[in-house]
């Protein structure tokens, strides 16, 4: 808790966000992203890991419900389209 908070200056945020969640936690929830995980599959995607064409294959046909043939063949793209998806959800 923050000095501000104990002393009724700043109001203490929820501690549990169970409907949505708040820009401090989906920020903080992307950058563990970032830095466990897309920062990897980015430099196994430049040289085609099947892993990573499996991870992508498995996210648009169970999570999004796609066609596969729509899956970005750009790694930038795909990304990107995670990343507004992420950043757009309740």
């Amino acid at each position: 808790m923050l000095f501000s908070q104990r002393k009724g200056i700043e109001p203490i945020k929820n501690v549990i966000q169970s409907d949505s969640i708040d820009d401090d936690l989906r920020n903080g929830l992307w950058n563990a992203l970032i830095d466990s995980y897309w920062k990897s599959v980015q430099i196994k995607y430049f040289d085609f890991d099947e892993e990573i064409h499996t991870f992508q294959k498995r996210l648009y046909a169970n999570y999004f419900k796609k066609p596969l043939d729509t899956i970005e063949d750009d790694w930038e793209a795909f990304y990107n389209g995670i990343r507004k998806y992420f950043f757009n959800c309740k």
